[in-house]
């Protein structure tokens, strides 16, 4: 897929998608598409904007193909998932994709545009007698839009996947209980 030129105000932006391209992705999402149809051209343009801005701000395999460039694609360098190289003046249409469901999500609820839930670090909760202990810590998702996250995931730097992946940590807890046998008393196992 092509850059899209988007003009909003008098103002020209660039785009991973078109608003068209988009009306026809949306015309089938179930969870998107009926807010999209009740946007103005202008409106879902704005969306497409914010949403390739947003996929802009993370960090991709290969390099850009032009200096300066200010957007993140095109770029050489990139494979599809089945290993076959991109055209390296094409948008790869998993990106533009990304785009129109994160620019869908947008509409739904501007806040999508920004970054999802950092996650849940906390090992220990405490509110007077009540008190939650964790194993293991939750991540956060890097997009709020999982769907446009999974389509792009695969172009991502290997830094990026393995700092958003999710990764899991291994090893032993204190023993919080004990069970008392006789004149014996045995950490829980």
């Amino acid at each position: 897929m092509t850059l899209s030129t988007i003009t909003l105000s008098g103002q020209d932006f660039i785009s991973y998608a078109s608003v068209a391209e988009a009306d026809r992705l949306m015309l089938v999402d179930p969870v998107r598409g009926a807010r999209w149809a009740t946007r103005t051209a202008d409106q879902k343009g704005a969306a497409l904007v914010a949403a390739t801005n947003r996929l802009d701000l993370f960090s991709y395999k290969g390099s850009k193909t032009g200096t300066p460039q200010p957007n993140q694609f095109p770029r050489t360098g990139l494979t599809d998932r089945d290993g076959v190289a991109l055209a390296d003046s094409a948008v790869p249409v998993d990106v533009a994709n990304a785009t129109i469901y994160l620019a869908g999500s947008i509409a739904t609820k501007p806040a999508a545009a920004g970054m999802a839930g950092s996650g849940n670090n906390n090992k220990r909760v405490k509110a007077g007698s009540a008190e939650v202990e964790f194993f293991k810590a939750t991540p956060g998702k890097p997009l709020a839009d999982e769907t446009a996250y999974a389509l792009i995931q695969w172009y991502l730097t290997s830094a990026v996947g393995a700092i958003s992946g999710g990764g899991m940590a291994s090893g032993t807890c204190e023993p919080s209980y004990d069970r008392t046998y006789g004149d014996l008393t045995q950490p829980y196992s």
